[in-house]
C-alpha cells in the first residue's frame, strides 16, 4: 500500500463517500474499500481505506490490511438525520427489516403511511447508524474519546486527536458532514490531516456521487419530512446533535 494510509470510518449515512472521493482525488493518492482489497494496490504516497464501524472493528481493519495505519477519519452527524436518511436510502431492499416495500409501493403510499412505519422502527438498536457505536470503537482502539467535543451544540466544526495503540501513535480527525458542503472549512479540514503531498485545495470537487435530491424517491422524502410527527422527532432533543 501506499507510504500512508488513512482510514475512513464512519456510521453509515453521514457523508464517507463523498469524503473518501476527495481524499482519493489527488495525483498520487489512492484508495479502496475495505471488503474490495484483496492485493496490495500500487505504491502511492496516500492510500484511503474505506469502511464502517458497524462493520468492522478497528483491530479487524488491520488484520485485513496488514499494514499500521496513520489517521483515522470520521464524520458526525445529527442520530435522526441519519435515520431518515437510511430510512430512504434501503425503503425498497427486503434485506433491511425496515424497508417499505417496492419502488412502485413506496411512490403509491400516502405521506401518513410512510410517517407511521418511520416511527415505528427502533433506531437505536442499530449499530451501523450510531454514533456512540462508532465512538466507542475508536476509543477502544486508541483511547480517543470525541464523544463530549461533538454532543450538542458546541462550536467544535472539526478537530484532530492524537491516540496511541500497540503500533504506535494514530491521528484523529473528527469533523461534522457539514464541513462538506463548505469549501473554506473542508480546505482547512484536508490540511489539518498532514497528509504526505500538496493537496491543492483550489482544486477539489465539492459535487457528491450520493445525494438524495438526485434519487427516485427524493418527492417522497422532502414530504415525509414535513409531516408534523417527522417535524417533531427531528426537533426533539435536538441539542443531542449526535
Amino acid at each position: 500500500m501506499g507510504s500512508q494510509i488513512s482510514v475512513d470510518y464512519t456510521p453509515y449515512k453521514v457523508g464517507s463517500t463523498t469524503l473518501f472521493e476527495r481524499l482519493c482525488e489527488p495525483r498520487f493518492c489512492a484508495g479502496g474499500h475495505l471488503q474490495a482489497i484483496k492485493e496490495k494496490p500500487p505504491a502511492v504516497a496516500h492510500f484511503t481505506v474505506k469502511c464502517h464501524s458497524g462493520d468492522s472493528t478497528l483491530p479487524e481493519v488491520w488484520s485485513l490490511i496488514q499494514r499500521p495505519f496513520q489517521r483515522i477519519i470520521t464524520l458526525v452527524r445529527p442520530a435522526r438525520e441519519i435515520y431518515l436518511s437510511a430510512f430512504f436510502q434501503n425503503i425498497d431492499d427486503s434485506n433491511y427489516d425496515y424497508h417499505f416495500g417496492s419502488r412502485d409501493s413506496v411512490l403509491n403510499a400516502s405521506t401518513q403511511s410512510l410517517a407511521d412505519h418511520f416511527m415505528s422502527v427502533p433506531w437505536n438498536r442499530y449499530p451501523h447508524l450510531q454514533f456512540s457505536h462508532n465512538a466507542q470503537a475508536i476509543e477502544e482502539y486508541c483511547g480517543v474519546d470525541y464523544r463530549n467535543d461533538f454532543l450538542g451544540f458546541p462550536k467544535t466544526t472539526f478537530h484532530v486527536y492524537h491516540g496511541n495503540t500497540e503500533d504506535g501513535a494514530v491521528m484523529v480527525a473528527v469533523a461534522r458532514m457539514n464541513v462538506l458542503r463548505h469549501r473554506r472549512t473542508f480546505c482547512k479540514f484536508i490540511e489539518s490531516l498532514g497528509l504526505p503531498f500538496p493537496f491543492r485545495t483550489s482544486k477539489i470537487s465539492m459535487l457528491s456521487s450520493n445525494v438524495s435530491a438526485s434519487k427516485w424517491y427524493s418527492d417522497k422524502q422532502k414530504a415525509l419530512i414535513q409531516h408534523p410527527a417527522i417535524v417533531e422527532f427531528m426537533s426533539e432533543n435536538r441539542e443531542r446533535a449526535c
